[in-house]
């Protein structure tokens, strides 16, 4: 069990490590929906991430949407403060 947490914790922080809240080009797919109520922008990163990005406050989540789990999550810059997506 301890071995699929340190794979799953590692597994994210490459994702995290290879994608930026911007556009880095690695982001593709863009397309708006409502998720409770909200706008957003969901860039699509492969088949399970995902950046949603709040259309009002231009704050970027992470969302994972696996086979039998979901997560999302807001995306922080290093001081703690939610990152902003930047045109």
């Amino acid at each position: 069990m301890k071995k699929r947490i340190a794979i799953a914790l590692i597994a994210i922080a490459s994702a995290l490590s290879l994608t930026a809240c911007g556009s880095s080009g690695i982001v593709e797919n863009v397309k708006e929906e409502t998720v409770a109520g909200a706008m957003f922008e969901r860039h699509n990163i492969d088949g399970y991430y995902s950046i949603l990005v709040d259309k009002d406050t231009k704050v970027c989540y992470l969302e994972y949407d696996g086979v039998h789990q979901y997560g999302i999550t807001a995306l922080l810059n290093q001081d703690g403060t939610p990152k902003i997506w930047e045109e």
